[in-house]
């Protein structure tokens, strides 16, 4: 009789430190896992193996320190960049952008030695990018073999009115001796279409004139400026210039009109104009472009002029609308390294310390209204950019070996920022973060690059209390990650060093979609790259012969085509009959061709259907039984998904591979294993600790999966349904419900359950329940 039956029915808290293990009071102790590698988190609780690796192009020069950055041109419209020595390339979903039939490439100034400063933050379709040692430039994208690297002019983007004069006129001189003439001295700006002030014109100085009679003025006229919808007329008194009128014309007549001196012109500004003053640091928030991080001022930010992000004008008084400059001021070095825009304000991460930039009165910062007030001193990482993830904000510690994330206490009011890396530090005991991104769709995960080539991913959604991290490998290292939105998904791409022939060479490759609805599209290969051609039949002649439409096909007789549910419908939508499997080519024209049968030719008749109507919906694919541009794999021995079923022992040879029979969808690349195990399952009614205990029947409950093999551990492990039933040409199936383990009678004081999967197939481990006998202390 069992004993107890004992279950873990989530892993939300993902693989958890030895320091753990004991921890049966903490709750997340009993959500977590001795082991998950290969394997992520996912937010519901369950655990699934990560998709494969697709191979996308090697970089530009694999002996080179390289980068992967993002450019979002739209929503779903986005681009991976790989940053080089002095080039830039963009790639699109998936594949390089081709002009020639070479990568295109854009050209920088960045050098190797300098790459990993590069800094890049987007607003709408223009990049913004700074590096500490050079000007700062704008990344712009017009069509995808049409894009600039510019270097950015700080100046109002409307020109200064030319060709001011002042000319007096003085029709009455009966004025008193106490009234002396005198000149006047003007300046006139223009205002563009988005309302920007331009830069005032040179002065001009009427003629000696007294003002405050009705035949006395001083006319100022100006030539137009392009794009300028109105002007503004700013008069000197005493050194200083104030406001004093407005108009659409080109003149402007001062009848002794009093300056406004709380509105004067702007005075053009460039804070980045020599070595030492190049920012490192850029972002945008309140709608103003944000610098920060000079050799020469490491603590000072300087913001542009609101709306105008190429304008550091200021005025003089200052006003609001002005560019803003400030210092933090602190008892520690406040470095600054990144900065995080939010509704109200900005936070600003230093060397020492967390800040949050607000204004004094409301949120709005001005230049006469800046509150920087520290929230807390943990310090942050000098490389990686913090991750905005919902309303919480995760960072690297300066260590580059804890993330904390930073969320608003309305108790405390300001940001508190507290570790998710304590319960799986021994995760990052001896290695660091070299590089970081989040994927928000499906799953919340972000990913980690670890300083030794391995990543790790932290499957994040707060507001379900779902934070797990688990580990990754692949036969190579990992070197960066970035993520690029696309379609439906937030794509992970890496940068892999994978030891190819002899020598070493870095590959972009991107995590696939790991949601597939035929086994036959699933894709759990590295480095991988797929035979998968479809080809729409527009059109079937049901009868005695079974024809199908498809314009320049390309087949030949005895070519092997795959089909896949061709469905014939009567008038009301039922379906009368279908065509789906592996067929022979016969008859072949141009457009047309005949089906048989693989292996007799016997004709396909499909005479009892005949009268149904086929809604061209179905795609073939035509069989190999080699394939080949494989290069970049020369040498290595691979494994393959082939039609769903698993080919393994090849080799690749002159970038080719070879099979004893014809698939019509292969996957080919190389094995990574995914490992699953269990800590000991705690008995929560009755403490079992130092008491001899045997498991009899391991139950897992399973949603999508083949080819798991589970036991006590690893070595031992054995697969739970075996795939030799298969018939010939029959693709693995996949499992859904509960898989029960054959009972094995180990005795011992802790029992962990191994879950390993070797295969290029999926796995998804939503909970499990292990039958105990209990024997003497």
């Amino acid at each position: 009789m069992v004993d107890a039956r004992l279950s873990q029915n989530s892993f939300t808290a993902g693989e958890l430190s030895p320091e753990m293990y004991a921890r049966e009071d903490l709750a997340r102790r009993q959500l977590g896992a001795k082991l998950v590698e290969n394997f992520y988190i996912r937010p519901h609780g369950g655990v699934s193996n990560r998709a494969g690796l697709r191979m996308v192009a090697e970089v530009k020069d694999s002996t080179k320190f390289t980068r992967i950055m993002s450019f979002e041109a739209a929503a779903d419209d986005a681009y991976l960049l790989e940053v080089g020595d002095q080039y830039i390339r963009p790639f699109f979903r998936g594949a390089p952008i081709l002009s020639g039939g070479s990568p295109y490439e854009i050209a920088t100034p960045y050098t190797e030695a300098g790459l990993a400063l590069v800094y890049m933050e987007q607003s709408n379709d223009v990049a913004t990018v700074v590096h500490p040692d050079y000007t700062i430039r704008e990344l712009s994208r017009y069509s995808d073999t049409n894009w600039t690297l510019t270097a950015v002019t700080f100046q109002p983007s409307v020109s200064a009115p030319t060709g001011v004069a002042a000319t007096e006129t003085e029709g009455y001189t009966g004025y008193g001796s106490d009234k002396l003439p005198q000149p006047h001295t003007y300046v006139v700006a223009a205002i563009g279409a988005n309302g920007e002030e331009s830069l005032p014109s040179s002065e001009a100085t009427s003629g000696n004139v007294v003002l405050g009679y009705d035949q006395n003025f001083v006319d100022v006229t100006w030539t137009a400026v392009s794009g300028a919808t109105e002007y503004i007329i700013y008069k000197e008194v005493n050194g200083i210039f104030g406001f004093i009128g407005t108009t659409v014309d080109l003149t402007f007549r001062d009848t002794n009109i009093n300056p406004d001196f709380s509105d004067g012109p702007q005075q053009g500004s460039n804070p980045f104009n020599a070595t030492g003053d190049y920012p490192a640091l850029v972002t945008f928030s309140q709608q103003r472009r944000v610098f920060a991080g000079t050799d020469n001022n490491p603590q000072t930010t300087w913001m542009s002029q609101s709306g105008n992000f190429k304008n550091m004008g200021v005025s003089r008084p200052a006003k609001d609308d002005d560019a803003v400059e400030f210092t933090l001021a602190a008892r520690k070095k406040q470095d600054i390294f990144h900065m995080v825009p939010l509704e109200k304000g900005m936070i600003t991460f230093t060397r020492s310390g967390e800040w949050r930039v607000t204004g004094r009165e409301g949120d709005v910062i001005t230049p006469n209204s800046i509150l920087p007030a520290p929230q807390s001193y943990y310090g942050c990482s000098a490389s990686l950019k913090p991750l905005v993830v919902g309303e919480n904000i995760l960072f690297v510690t300066r260590g580059e070996n804890r993330v904390r994330d930073m969320e608003y206490s309305v108790d405390v009011d300001k940001y508190i920022a507290e570790d998710r890396t304590i319960l799986s530090e021994h995760l990052f005991k001896g290695r660091t973060i070299v590089a970081w991104d989040y994927s928000a769709e499906p799953d919340g995960v972000i990913w980690c690059v670890m300083s030794d080539g391995k990543a790790l991913s932290l499957t994040y959604m707060k507001e379900h209390d779902v934070w797990g991290w688990g580990r990754h490998s692949t036969q190579g290292k990992f070197l960066d990650v970035q993520v690029v939105p696309e379609t439906t998904r937030d794509t992970p791409y890496f940068l892999v060093q994978r030891f190819i022939n002899g020598a070493w060479a870095q590959y972009i490759e991107y995590l696939e979609d790991r949601s597939f609805v035929d086994i036959q599209d699933a894709f759990f290969v590295d480095s991988g790259l797929s035979l998968d051609d479809p080809i729409l039949i527009s059109a079937i002649s049901a009868g005695a012969t079974t024809t199908c439409t498809s314009t320049a096909h390309g087949l030949s007789d005895g070519d092997v085509v795959e089909l896949s549910g061709a469905d014939f419908y009567n008038e009301k939508a039922e379906v009368v009959g279908s065509i789906s499997g592996r067929y022979k080519v016969a008859s072949a024209t141009a457009n047309t061709f005949e089906i048989t049968g693989e292996l007799d030719d016997a004709a396909v008749d499909t005479s009892e259907f005949a009268s149904g109507v086929y809604l061209d919906t179905v795609v073939f694919r035509e069989a190999f039984d080699a394939v080949s541009g494989l290069d970049h794999l020369e040498g290595m021995e691979v494994v393959c998904l082939c039609d769903g079923s698993v080919v393994s022992d090849k080799t690749v040879a002159s970038g080719a591979l070879s099979f004893d029979r014809s698939f019509a969808r292969i996957h080919v690349g190389l094995s990574y294993s995914a490992k699953l195990q269990t800590l000991d399952l705690g008995n929560p009614q009755n403490d079992d600790t130092g008491v001899q205990k045997s498991i009899s029947q391991i139950h897992l409950r399973v949603k999508e999966t083949r080819g798991l093999a589970v036991g006590m551990t690893f070595d031992t492990a054995v697969e739970t349904e075996p795939r030799s039933f298969e018939d010939y040409g029959e693709p693995a199936s996949l499992k859904e419900g509960v898989i029960s383990v054959p009972p094995w009678s180990d005795w011992g004081e802790e029992h962990n359950i191994c879950a390993l999967q070797q295969y290029p197939l999926p796995v998804t481990v939503l909970g499990v329940t292990a039958e105990v006998d209990y024997g003497g202390s």
